[in-house]
């Protein structure tokens, strides 16, 4: 008998002696594991016995589908949600990153602005495109360096601003001291009406599909797009360039918006895409969902074409578009390098189970994807992305400026202008070979999302 209750009592004693952090990693990996059952579009990849003892981000990383390169988890559900509305720290501008020669030996780097946020330190200190950085902090940047010089948001950057020439030699011309800070990008970053051939050209430059800021349900960004594209159709716009190069995606609602501002031969039941959940169920989406009841959109009504300026950071939202408007109209692609090639859509879960106090729900985010998109045609065929229909070097030149390389590319294209790979070699800026962006650490990149309330069971 007194075996029996020692056996018992260590049996008890291992029982409760589970250190604190495993119980409160089971709590949350259950928490994820029944979520991702339930929402994951590869539900049936998930491992039958996965380890719940994991960190939960590395638990979450261990059942994704070996075909999934987007779904991610943040340990902050209010972040998650607050960055996809383009909400998060920055220094306030971006940049893409290039080797200064094509020598092997030369590991040197210099790093170009392609924009500064609206309202950023970096734009009030006079940071703007076509700006070539070469040192940070007093060190010149290279292919070692640059990611703790450039990415580390928590201390000041003094940058050497300056010129590259063809020998890849940087000349500073000035310092430029910027300190991180939160922002609330403004997705919208240029538009213009250009007169060019006998054309009426709207010309918009669209970097990320926000409906609204974070904390925001008055979607303002989608009421400045639709304001963008009321005064497009009012100023006789007949050709349209979309500036998508530097757009990594957002929200589907947004997408579906412009979709119906582009799209020939407009009608409210037209189908934008075509939702494929984890159940092999298909799910119309028309062209007309996301507006208010009774609202006639400002579709152009006159285009017959479209073209879309693209790059390596293009990704998502951007292809949604692009793949959900060839149906209708002729999409003529033009960039320096195929988009990302992402076809499928996320949500983001929260805890929001009610039956227990806020103080003891989850405090992780999840993203995972739960939607492969189609068109109408049911193509969705750019896993490896969308190649251009005609390729483009960026000169870095300022958006809306006729020199700038890719507008101009297109301009021609309009024009019924030749254009050459001399021509747009004159217009290129000498460099060595693009080594990566800043955009690839954007919050949300390459995101397409679905917001929980916009899910079809919750419309």
């Amino acid at each position: 008998m007194a075996a029996l209750c020692c056996a018992a009592l260590i049996a008890s004693c291992q029982k409760d002696d589970v250190p604190g952090q495993v119980k409160e990693n089971r709590r949350v990996n259950d928490w994820i594991l029944v979520n991702m059952e339930r929402e994951y579009y590869w539900n049936d990849d998930i491992p039958a016995n996965p380890n719940m003892d994991q960190d939960p981000l590395e638990f979450f990383e261990s059942i994704l589908s070996s075909e999934d390169r987007f779904s991610w988890i943040q340990e902050s559900g209010d972040e998650l949600s607050d960055n996809l509305s383009g909400k998060f720290e920055s220094f306030g501008y971006e940049v893409k990153l290039y080797y200064r020669t094509n020598d092997p030996n030369d590991n040197r780097i210099a790093a170009v602005v392609v924009y500064a946020y609206d309202g950023s330190d970096a734009a009030s200190k006079g940071l703007e495109r076509g700006m070539w950085i070469g040192e940070v902090n007093g060190e010149e940047l290279t292919d070692g360096n640059y990611t703790e010089l450039l990415f580390d948001t928590g201390q000041p950057q003094e940058l050497a601003v300056g010129q590259l020439d063809a020998e890849g030699n940087f000349t500073t011309e000035e310092t430029v001291t910027v300190q991180a800070t939160e922002i609330q990008e403004n997705p919208i970053h240029y538009h213009n009406i250009i007169e060019h051939g006998g054309r009426k050209v709207g010309y918009l430059v669209y970097n990320s599909f926000i409906p609204g800021p974070a904390d925001d349900t008055d979607e303002i960004y989608d009421q400045a797009l639709k304001d963008i594209f009321s005064n497009f159709k009012a100023g006789g716009v007949n050709e349209l360039i979309l500036d998508l190069r530097y757009n990594l995606g957002g929200a589907v609602s947004s997408a579906t918006k412009l979709a119906g501002y582009i799209m020939q031969g407009y009608q409210e039941d037209k189908i934008f895409a075509i939702y494929e959940d984890n159940e092999e169920e298909l799910m119309a989406l028309p062209v007309s969902i996301f507006y208010e009841e009774g609202e006639t959109p400002p579709n152009l009504g006159t285009l017959n074409r479209l073209y879309v300026l693209v790059s390596t950071n293009t990704a998502s939202a951007s292809e949604l578009i692009i793949n959900g408007l060839k149906p209708y109209m002729e999409v003529t692609l033009i960039g320096d390098d195929v988009t990302v090639g992402k076809n499928v859509a996320s949500t983001t879960i929260t805890d929001q189970r009610r039956n227990i106090p806020e103080n003891e729900r989850i405090k992780y985010g999840l993203q995972p994807i739960i939607y492969k998109i189609y068109n109408s045609q049911m193509e969705s065929d750019f896993e490896e992305g969308f190649e251009p229909d005609i390729n483009v070097e960026e000169n870095f030149a300022p958006f809306g400026d006729m020199n700038e390389s890719f507008l101009s590319a297109a301009l021609s294209e309009i024009s019924g202008g030749v254009v050459t790979a001399e021509s747009l070699r004159k217009l290129a800026t000498q460099h060595g070979q693009e080594i990566g962006s800043s955009l690839d650490r954007k919050p949300g990149a390459g995101e397409m999302f679905v917001k929980p309330w916009e899910l079809p069971s919750q419309k």
